[in-house]
């Protein structure tokens, strides 16, 4: 079902398969499992709310990744470290979900 859905990513890592809804440059890690109620309902939210407010909410871990990301301190990294930090965030990321 997750391959017909537009934007959505699918990343294996370690044993495991996240799902992702990309667009702008950015991705979101979508909740629950491809076919369930769970993944279509985190999916509309990302896809009709997208533009319209920032995704990460305030007091999540996404909110602080998402802001570290957006950092001076991230932009002072050298582009093999943004890669591996970024690929480590967005693991913790998908494995905490928005809410913290």
């Amino acid at each position: 079902m997750y391959f017909q859905m537009k934007y959505v990513e699918r990343i294996p890592s370690k044993g495991r398969v996240y799902y992702y809804y990309r667009r702008g440059g950015k991705r979101w890690p979508i909740t629950g499992e491809p076919g369930t109620p769970e993944f279509l309902k985190s999916y509309q939210s990302l896809h009709i709310n997208f533009g319209d407010r920032a995704f990460a909410e305030p007091g999540t871990f996404d909110a602080l990744a998402e802001r570290y990301l957006e950092s001076g301190d991230f932009d002072k990294l050298a582009d093999g470290s943004k890669i591996n930090y970024r690929r480590h965030l967005d693991d913790l990321r998908a494995a905490f979900g928005l809410n913290w």
